[in-house]
């Protein structure tokens, strides 16, 4: 008896091609990143790598003819191992581009697998999603371009930029120099988060990122929705954080910069809403900076710490806007109906308070609040 058969060895799959053929395997004479994509699927039961090394002076544009295969097995595709790639303290040098604009109803990258991370990518012109993680969650997505160019300066829209759905515990970007995403550009949400009853689509944080502006930070490319968008049951999102490089940079978007719709236990801590990166000029939302709506219930937005405290000003309509469902006993029935009532936010941006709300400390009537006893 041998004993158990050893688990399989991670596998390097190496693209070094732009264009999208398919000639029966992945190896060095010919690996596109669609060869590279069905390799890594095969090969099962281990976290592979996707790694470039496309000869010739980069950026380098892949520019997939149909949709590429959905990622069922884990990995991680790396752009930053293109030569001359590369995220730190200061503006990426991404080399990497996928330009869906010839990809007819496609998603830039499906992930289902889970467990796999997307590193050092520009995604641009995908007409459904940027990138879509479903399913199985423990995904990153770190130090990528998503609806824009390649110098993260002008908008190249995707759908929605990262589309979060029935997924747990996946992180869009980080706390870390280099891990944050830029998601602007995207004709819908930047970041939308989505599950229903029965799936978990808990513990997903979005944290370093600039969502709406350029990759500079003081001017505004935009998403045509909310810069993030969580619904349903989701829960126990953090959008932010009280790290030093947790917070987000969610300005400039057509939308609100925060909506929670109808989701619970989520936290915002520590971003800029409404305003440039360095927090002294406007580069308002279309929309509310932070709107809670649909029956949301015991989500927080700032806290007492410095730390947790986000800067929420200068956007088109109110800095935090409540809008609960009630349910109401209809008069002479004794039935019971939901009706929305809608209200003005308690939330003034000229209130020296405006940077700390946390939902639970406050009960809400028509035209002032009161602190709970």
């Amino acid at each position: 008896d041998d004993g158990p058969a050893s688990p399989p060895s991670p596998m390097l799959f190496t693209v070094n091609t732009t264009n999208d053929a398919i000639n029966g395997r992945c190896d060095d004479i010919h690996c596109s990143l669609r060869e590279a994509i069905i390799a890594a699927n095969f090969h099962t039961s281990i976290i592979d790598v996707i790694a470039f090394n496309i000869p010739g002076p980069g950026p380098h544009t892949i520019s997939p003819g149909s949709a590429l295969p959905t990622i069922s097995d884990p990995v991680v595709i790396d752009g930053l191992s293109q030569p001359g790639a590369g995220c730190g303290s200061g503006p990426p040098t991404l080399q990497i581009q996928l330009d869906g604009s010839g990809a007819g109803n496609a998603n830039g990258l499906d992930i289902s697998a889970g467990n796999s991370g997307v590193l050092g990518l520009v995604i641009n012109r995908f007409n459904l999603n940027g990138i879509m993680l479903r399913a199985n969650g423990n995904s990153r997505i770190e130090c990528n371009y998503i609806g824009v160019d390649i110098a993260g300066t002008s908008a190249l829209p995707n759908g929605v930029g990262v589309f979060i759905f029935r997924s747990f515990n996946n992180t869009i970007g980080g706390a870390d120099a280099g891990k944050g995403n830029l998601i602007s550009g995207n004709l819908q949400h930047g970041v939308m988060i989505l599950t229903g009853p029965g799936h978990n689509g808990s513990g997903n944080s979005v944290q370093g990122n600039l969502i709406g502006p350029d990759i500079t930070g003081v001017a505004a490319l935009g998403n045509g929705g909310d810069g993030v968008h969580i619904e349903n049951a989701v829960s126990n999102t953090a959008i932010g954080g009280t790290g030093s490089r947790m917070g987000n940079i969610i300005s400039g978007n057509s939308g609100s910069g925060v909506a929670i719709d109808g989701a619970t236990n989520n936290t915002v801590l520590g971003n800029y809403i409404g305003t440039a990166a360095t927090g002294l000029a406007v580069l308002a939302n279309g929309q509310h900076g932070v709107y809670i709506y649909n029956a949301a219930s015991n989500n927080t937005v700032g806290g007492i710490s410095a730390a947790a405290r986000n800067l929420i000003s200068g956007n088109t309509q109110d800095g935090v806007r409540y809008r609960r469902q009630q349910l109401y006993r209809q008069p002479g029935t004794g039935q019971l109906y939901w009706h929305r009532r809608c209200r003005h936010s308690f939330f003034e941006q000229r209130q020296q308070w405006r940077f700390y709300c946390q939902w639970g400390l406050y009960q809400h009537y028509w035209g002032r609040q009161r602190r709970s006893p």
